[in-house]
């Protein structure tokens, strides 16, 4: 986890190919793909997608993209969208990946999740 932490893709890429668990869920609710999420470590993300990470899977109610759209990285956003992530999906608080963009003022995310994930609804 440090590694895609950090955003050593080439690392991560190295671990994955050795047989690291790309599903697993911490104690803290963190999975693989949250921490380079809230980072916005753009290649670390798309390299644990391509390893099979479940782009909606969380121990927390907030989605990676969810965590995401609050981060402010539209790479994450674009990666996590066009890797299937559920563009509506809120968390226990009924918050989704366009109200929490709208809330930051992240009009780049905004306009991604528009133009991927096909509406304007909060």
């Amino acid at each position: 986890m440090f590694a895609a932490q950090q955003g050593y893709e080439t690392i991560v890429v190295a671990l994955l190919a050795g047989g690291a668990a790309v599903n697993y869920v911490k104690e803290n609710g963190s999975t693989p793909l949250t921490v380079p999420v809230v980072k916005g470590h753009v290649g670390v993300v798309k390299a644990l997608l391509r390893a099979g990470a479940e782009v909606d899977k969380t121990g927390t109610t907030a989605t990676p993209l969810l965590v995401a759209a609050h981060g402010g990285s539209v790479g994450v956003v674009s990666a996590l969208l066009r890797a299937g992530a559920e563009a509506h999906k809120a968390d226990d608080y009924g918050n989704t990946p366009m109200m929490v963009a709208t809330h930051g003022g992240q009009r780049a995310i905004m306009a991604a999740l528009t133009q991927m994930g096909g509406t304007r609804r909060l």
